[in-house]
C-alpha cells in the first residue's frame, strides 16, 4: 500500500460587490463556488496523486527505473515489472458533490504489451462502477425512509447527481444481499420479537415481516428515557426460521412476544430454557379479538375487558393478586361459553410475570412488559412499504437490513458493509485573503 503526502496551501481570492451583499445570494454563490471548487481541487489531487505513485514506482520520467515490484500487475500475463507509461483516459464518478470528471494514467507491460490503467483499483473505484461507496452508503440511508422515485429526484436536485430509480434499487439490492449482522453476544440479553405484514409475495394479504431487537440498558438525556437496541434478525418469510436457529444456539434471559408468533410453541416442543413474557398489551387487544370470535358485541366486549386492563399493569398489587384476578376472568368467561377467550387467556397464564423475576435484580430495568419499542419500529415499517407496490419477499428483505443495522445501534455491521473509514486522516488548511 502506496502512502504518499501531499501538502498544499490555498489561497482563494474573492470579490463581491456590494450590491449582492444579500444571506440568501450569498449561499446561493458560495455554494457555487463550494461545487466548483470540490470539482477542480478533486481532479487536481487525483492528477497529482497518479503522477507521484509513477515517479515512486517507474522513476522519472526521463529516467525509469524500477527497483522494486509495483504495487499492481499486469492483467495480461501477471508481472510486476516492467512497465511503462501510456498516456491516460477520461473517466468520471458521480459523488455526493455531484459528477466528477478527471483523467487516469495508463502503462504497458513490456512483457506482453497489455495497455491497462492501475489507479482504478489502487484508488477504490470498482470495476464498471460509476458511483462512489460513499455515494451508495448516502443513497442507502436516503432511500430507507423513502421510495426510490422520491430518492432519485432527490439526489438529481440537491446533490447535482442524477440516478435513476432502477439505479438506487440496485445499490439497495446489492448491499442488501451481502449485509452481514454481526452479533454482540453480550448485548444480546433480552429480546423483543413481532411481525407485521407488507405487501409482498403473490399473496393477497401480504407476507410476514419477522423482527427481533435486543433491548440495552435505559439511560435518561433532557428528561426522556433512551433505550439501547440491538438488531438480532429480520427476516421476511412466512416462518422465522432464521430467528429459531439464533434462539437455539443463543442462551438470553427473557424473551418478550405477542403470543401470536409461534415461538412459545417452538420453545416448548424443543425443550429451550428461555424464559418468556407475554406481551400485557396484547393480552387484552387480543382477547377483545377471541370475544368477537364467539360471538359478543362491540360494546359489551369493551366493558369485559377493561378490567383486563387495570389490574396487568397494577403495580401497586403483588403478583400473587394480579393472578388471582387474572384466573377470576377465566373463570367468569368459563361460565358465559366463551371457549375461543378461554382458550388463549389459558395458554398466556404461564408467562404473565416473568419480567417480575428481574426487576428486583436489574437496576437499568431493561426486562421490560410490553414490546412497546418493537411495535414503534414496525409501525415505521408499515409505512415505509405502503407505497402502493408489491415487493419481492427478497427485495423487501435486503431493504430491511440496510435500514435496519444503520438505525439499531449496529456500528460493527454497518462499517463491515461499508468498509468506509470514519476519519480522515488528511489534513488540509484554507486562508482567504
Amino acid at each position: 500500500m502506496l502512502d504518499i503526502n501531499m501538502c498544499q496551501r490555498l489561497i482563494v481570492h474573492i470579490n463581491i460587490p456590494k450590491s449582492e451583499m444579500n444571506v440568501n445570494c450569498l449561499v446561493t454563490y458560495c455554494k457555487k463556488m463550494s461545487q466548483s471548487f470540490f470539482h477542480e481541487l478533486f481532479r487536481a489531487i487525483i492528477i497529482q496523486f497518479q503522477q507521484r505513485v509513477l515517479d515512486s514506482v517507474l522513476g522519472s520520467r526521463w529516467h525509469p527505473i524500477q527497483p522494486a515490484p509495483s504495487p499492481w500487475h499486469c492483467p495480461g500475463c501477471g508481472s510486476r515489472y516492467g512497465f511503462k507509461r501510456r498516456g491516460r483516459r477520461k473517466r468520471s464518478l458521480k459523488t455526493s458533490h455531484g459528477t466528477v470528471h478527471f483523467a487516469v494514467f495508463q502503462v504497458t507491460c513490456c512483457d506482453c504489451g497489455k495497455t491497462f490503467s492501475p489507479f482504478p483499483k489502487l484508488l477504490g473505484i470498482a470495476h464498471g462502477h460509476c458511483l462512489t461507496r460513499e455515494f451508495e452508503q448516502l443513497i442507502c440511508r436516503v432511500v430507507k425512509d423513502m421510495s426510490y422515485r422520491k430518492t432519485s429526484g432527490l439526489f438529481a436536485q440537491l446533490a447535482d447527481a442524477p440516478v435513476s430509480a432502477h439505479t438506487v434499487h440496485r445499490v439497495v439490492q446489492r448491499y442488501g444481499q451481502c449485509a452481514e449482522i454481526v452479533e454482540n453476544k453480550a448485548a444480546i440479553d433480552h429480546w423483543q420479537y413481532d411481525s407485521t405484514k407488507i405487501k409482498a409475495s403473490a399473496n393477497k394479504r401480504g407476507i410476514d415481516v419477522h423482527l427481533a431487537i435486543a433491548i440495552g440498558k435505559k439511560t435518561t438525556r433532557y428528561h426522556r428515557v433512551h433505550c439501547e437496541k440491538t438488531l438480532v434478525n429480520v427476516q421476511v418469510a412466512r416462518s422465522p426460521s432464521q430467528l429459531k436457529k439464533i434462539l437455539k444456539n443463543t442462551p438470553i434471559t427473557q424473551l418478550t412476544v405477542d403470543g401470536l408468533s409461534g415461538l412459545t410453541g417452538y420453545i416448548s416442543k424443543k425443550k429451550l430454557d428461555v424464559p418468556v413474557q407475554r406481551c400485557l398489551w396484547h393480552i387484552p387487544k387480543t382477547a377483545a379479538h377471541m370475544l368477537y370470535r364467539d360471538g359478543v358485541d362491540k360494546q359489551q366486549r369493551r366493558e369485559l375487558v377493561r378490567p383486563l386492563k387495570k389490574f396487568l399493569f397494577d403495580e401497586n398489587r403483588s403478583v400473587c393478586e394480579r393472578l388471582l384476578c387474572y384466573q377470576n376472568t377465566i373463570n367468569a368467561f368459563t361460565d358465559y361459553q366463551y371457549e375461543k377467550t378461554v382458550t388463549f387467556l389459558t395458554r398466556a397464564f404461564p408467562y404473565l410475570f416473568t419480567y417480575k423475576t428481574h426487576k428486583d435484580k436489574n437496576k437499568n430495568n431493561i426486562y421490560e412488559r410490553t414490546i412497546s419499542i418493537t411495535e414503534r419500529l414496525m409501525r415505521e415499517i408499515n409505512r415505509r412499504f405502503e407505497n402502493g407496490a408489491r415487493w419481492t419477499p427478497q427485495g423487501a428483505e435486503n431493504l430491511l437490513t440496510v435500514k435496519l443495522i444503520d438505525e439499531l445501534n449496529n456500528p460493527q455491521s454497518y462499517d463491515y458493509l461499508w468498509k468506509l473509514k470514519n476519519q480522515i486522516k488528511a489534513t488540509f488548511q484554507v486562508i482567504l485573503c
